[in-house]
């Protein structure tokens, strides 16, 4: 082959070469490579291989092999973290690159709520899909705090159940440090005891703190507390919930969580509360009332006297008894 022959192969190599760079560099920057939003597993370890295949595999990237060759090149691959990614549509592969290279894990919510027990809680985590490991020390009930926690896929069950427990040991100490002197309180976890009670007592947060002033009181003047749901939890075996109605015999309950024949706290919380329940009984209002019932619309009618309190009570059942007659 000539010297000629020989140079127009290699201009037309190198036009074809610049041509094709050229056609990449446009479609690396300008073609659109995701047509859908899709969630992606990238593992620990994983190739650029990998990567391209499951973006291929979800359909989230379209003619994988221009995305390949330019991302190859750039070695920008090297920069990929691993996780669980949530990869939005109509992004152009130099955009995908960079998603992949800054991209924060997708967060799951978890949520704790407010009333529910310890029990429940582990459940929850023990059911949860995105989380892995076991847990291998029951904490004390009361001890999680009630909020809606994020967790990325891969998070321990352990160490999320120990983030719980330290956000309500931080929460209870600042709350404590500015409680009322007043209370009649002694320790924070006495206040976690009666605020559990209020929580579970309360039909909401806005008699939350009328709630827990009948409590207070009631503690000041050595009467028992008298709430239902102590018997329940005890009832239970820790569960919170019962399937029927407590009945005469339940109040007698020869248990330290029977407050209606127990004076004082019982020896634990009952379930969660709120950061608005644990503010009721440690910075309260001051009220007459020593009773209260529901009264059928989620709140409840309060009380100074028993009189009063047993009228209330025989209204209660009164206009109950009306609602369901057919």
């Amino acid at each position: 082959m000539t010297r000629t022959t020989w140079a127009i192969v290699l201009l037309t190599a190198l036009v074809g070469l610049s041509s094709f760079a050229l056609m990449a560099r446009w479609v690396y920057e300008h073609r659109v490579g995701t047509f859908k939003e899709s969630v992606i597993i990238i593992p620990k370890g994983a190739s650029f291989q990998n990567v391209v295949d499951l973006l291929s595999h979800h359909n989230a990237l379209a003619y994988p092999f221009f995305f390949y060759v330019s991302e190859g090149l750039l070695e920008h691959h090297r920069f990929y973290p691993s996780g669980e990614f949530l990869i939005p549509a109509g992004l152009t592969y130099q955009e995908l690159s960079v998603f992949l290279r800054r991209a924060k894990p997708l967060q799951h919510p978890i949520r704790v709520v407010e009333g529910n027990t310890v029990a429940a809680v582990l459940q929850h985590l023990n059911d949860h899909p995105v989380l892995t490991g076991h847990i291998d020390s029951m904490p004390a009930e009361g001890t999680l705090f009630a909020e809606t926690y994020y967790v990325s896929r891969g998070e321990n069950r352990q160490q999320m159940l120990n983030r719980m427990q330290a956000m309500m040991t931080k929460q209870l100490s600042a709350l404590w440090d500015k409680r009322n002197p007043d209370v009649p309180m002694k320790t924070p976890e006495e206040a976690l005891i009666l605020a559990s009670i209020v929580e579970k007592e309360s039909g909401g947060k806005d008699d939350q703190t009328y709630v827990a002033s009948v409590f207070l009181n009631r503690l000041k003047a050595g009467m028992p507390l008298q709430a239902d749901p102590t018997i329940i939890y005890a009832l239970s075996g820790g569960s919170g919930r019962l399937s029927r109605p407590l009945n005469r015999q339940d109040w007698t309950l020869q248990s330290p969580y029977n407050t209606y024949i127990q004076t004082g706290l019982p020896p634990s919380p009952i379930a969660i509360p709120s950061v608005e329940a644990l503010r009721a009984v440690l910075n309260p209002i001051t009220t007459p009332y020593y009773y209260f019932v529901a009264d059928g619309k989620g709140g409840h009618i309060f009380s100074t006297s028993l009189s009063d309190h047993n009228r209330h009570v025989r209204a209660f059942y009164r206009t109950k008894k009306e609602s369901s007659a057919p």
